[in-house]
């Protein structure tokens, strides 16, 4: 990840100030120093941007790699991202390396993978990660498909955070790597399954993505039953999870 610039759509949203930047600190604490450019709507500039997403406490060295860009990806210059990831690009010395990082609604998907083609970033070592749901049926994605095909399929991950959470991957070390439990976890032994996602907060800013997406889908169809297909599955044959097929 090293000589790579991370841009973050979405950048004043809910899901980069409690998972994304968490996460990149996490990796600076780790020793992984790169540049991250932030991209929202908001009309402000590096220094409001860190006091509006609460993350003053983090360290300065750390805050000194964070750029900010207003930008609207349905009406914005693509002159004006390609000039901001340039300009972050040259004082790191990258070359044409980036991540770029859609934490939109699926329906800004296709304007965005179109602002960056057309402001030239479509490079051959780019990469493009889109976080989850991808469309709000099989019609939509198919479309979605279509439409960011400007990349190709190596350069495309659809990715969901929530498979990220520690006691979600802990469930198969859970079952499979002790005894007491994977003797007993199965259908002569378990009765029944709940599965609870208790949460201490509400919409919490998030009330035009739900009115779109919809709590169940948004929740229900990918986290829960996430959840429980790792609860239920078989043993796989590999936990490597960078094995791919083709």
């Amino acid at each position: 990840m090293d000589d790579q610039l991370v841009v973050i759509f979405g950048g004043t949203g809910d899901l980069a100030r409690k998972k994304l930047l968490p996460a990149l600190r996490k990796l600076y604490d780790q020793g992984i120093d790169q540049p991250v450019l932030l991209v929202g709507r908001s009309n402000s500039d590096i220094h409001e941007y860190i006091q509006d997403m609460g993350i003053e406490d983090y360290e300065d060295s750390f805050l000194d790699n964070l750029y900010y860009l207003s930008l609207d990806v349905k009406t914005g210059d693509p002159e004006d991202l390609r000039s901001k990831v340039e300009s972050v690009s040259n004082e790191y010395e990258i070359d044409t390396n980036y991540a770029f990082y859609l934490a939109l609604p699926y329906f800004l998907f296709t304007y965005t993978s179109s602002l960056i083609q057309d402001a030239g970033l479509d490079t051959d070592s780019s990469k493009i990660a889109f976080e989850k749901p991808f469309g709000k049926n099989l019609e939509t994605a198919q479309r979605i498909n279509q439409e960011i095909d400007g990349f190709s399929e190596k350069q495309i991950f659809r990715v969901d955070h929530y498979l990220g959470k520690e006691l979600v991957e802990n469930i198969l070390t859970l079952r499979f790597s002790n005894p007491l439990f994977q003797k007993i976890w199965d259908t002569e032994s378990v009765k029944n399954v709940q599965i609870t996602m208790a949460e201490d907060m509400g919409v919490d800013g998030r009330t035009g993505y739900y009115d779109e997406a919809g709590a169940i889908k948004d929740v229900f169809q990918n986290h829960l039953l996430q959840v429980l297909s790792l609860t239920a599955m078989k043993q796989p044959d590999s936990s490597d999870r960078r094995r791919r097929k083709g």
